[in-house]
């Protein structure tokens, strides 16, 4: 089963590694990967069927040499007059029946074996930590977007050390933090806090005033929207990825999304307009194309949350213009986190944090920050 998953693993990956592979002609070394899986695989199916095989005609035998004994024993007492001779063949047929039903058995032991593991590795998924306890917690029915980190601390499993550090961050509602800092910062982590993939080691973080962990989140998130950095759309009509989760949604709000997403141009462009399918992960589509079509898909849902990877793809400038339309559409009057890359983002936010050493190491509008000559300026001086 080990082996099943590695494999699959493997070929997921391979696939998607397919544009990196050619571009450096390394399709042998590729190939040669995976017949070294594959015959792995093969190997240890061998050994299998080996073992299963065994265990089956190692069985057969056994049964026969207990038929040949018993006939003899009950030969034995027919010589003796302990029983008749006819009975001889009654115990041998009772015998024979017993040994079918017991082979029968036999038989089933390594399916048995192989459910057993089945159900086992669902519990194993089902009992993980990462599987969310929403059950008696408090539902929300209204959010207005207000936001405290306080003395917020976090650390990953298989890290010791703390990503954040006594977090204290205030974002009122309807507000747009741009967080910025270098690589590893915390910044992701932030984001993930916000949505509840994560939750405070100590500290807490509140929503309107209320513990995230002590909410029901699947009533949270349905005022919450997620643009991630890599666009991510499904095998269907564009239609269907813009209206993902939403059901009912009349016309006129869908063009009402589109237009507001810079969208318009693209949807009459196309022969089948919103009908029209974009293939596996939007292979049809630009990057700049697939973004307004996440930012749509965010839209749609009238969100009162925003949690915003911005891309660093380099998008040529007239993309990039529609994509910054969008977004300003998008985070009006809305409480917003943007992990900001692109000065003219950074520049439109209300707030900007900077995040240095897991914690918040200045707050204010873009001017004050440039202003105080401090962290943030000395980031812009090493981009700039």
């Amino acid at each position: 089963r080990k082996e099943m998953e590695e494999t699959s693993a493997r070929v997921m990956e391979m696939v998607e590694l397919v544009p990196v592979t050619r571009a450096h002609a390394l399709e042998d070394e590729e190939v040669a990967k995976m017949s070294g899986q594959l015959f792995a695989v093969a190997e240890k199916g061998y050994k299998l069927d080996l073992i299963q095989a065994l265990f089956g005609s190692v069985g057969w035998a056994v049964f026969q040499i207990f038929q040949v004994i018993c006939l003899a024993f009950t030969g034995y007492l027919a010589i003796g007059g302990k029983i008749q001779a006819g009975d001889i063949t009654l115990y041998q047929s009772y015998f024979a029946t017993v040994v079918n039903q017991v082979s029968s058995i036999v038989t089933l032991l390594p399916t048995i074996a192989k459910g057993i593991e089945s159900v086992n590795s669902i519990g194993e998924v089902l009992l993980s930590e990462d599987i969310e306890d929403n059950e008696g917690k408090e539902k929300l029915e209204q959010v207005t977007g207000t936001f405290d980190f306080e003395d917020v601390c976090f650390h990953y499993k298989n890290n010791e050390h703390n990503v954040l550090n006594h977090l204290n961050l205030h974002v009122k509602s309807g507000e747009t933090i741009a967080l910025v800092g270098e690589s590893g910062a915390g910044k992701s982590t932030i984001l993930n806090l916000v949505i509840g993939f994560n939750q405070a080691e100590s500290g807490k973080v509140l929503i309107d005033g209320k513990d995230i962990s002590k909410i029901d989140l699947r009533t949270y998130r349905k005022h919450l929207a997620v643009v991630p950095q890599t666009s991510i759309l499904f095998s269907g009509t564009i239609r269907d990825n813009i209206t993902y989760g939403c059901e009912n949604v009349s016309e006129e709000e869908l063009q009402k999304v589109i237009k507001a997403a810079n969208l318009s141009n693209l949807i009459a462009s196309l022969p089948k307009g919103l009908d029209t399918m974009v293939g596996e992960h939007g292979g049809k589509l630009s990057g700049g194309q697939r973004q307004r079509i996440s930012i749509a898909r965010a839209l749609i849902r009238n969100p009162k949350v925003i949690v915003l990877d911005e891309a660093t793809s380099a998008l040529d400038s007239i993309s990039e213009k529609l994509i910054q339309q969008a977004l300003n559409n998008l985070t009006e009057g809305r409480t917003t986190f943007i992990v900001a890359h692109r000065l003219s983002t950074i520049r439109d936010a209300d707030r900007i944090a900077v995040i240095a050493d897991g914690r918040c190491a200045e707050y204010g509008t873009y001017e004050e920050l440039m202003a105080l000559q401090g962290e943030f300026y000395q980031l812009k001086q090493i981009q700039s």
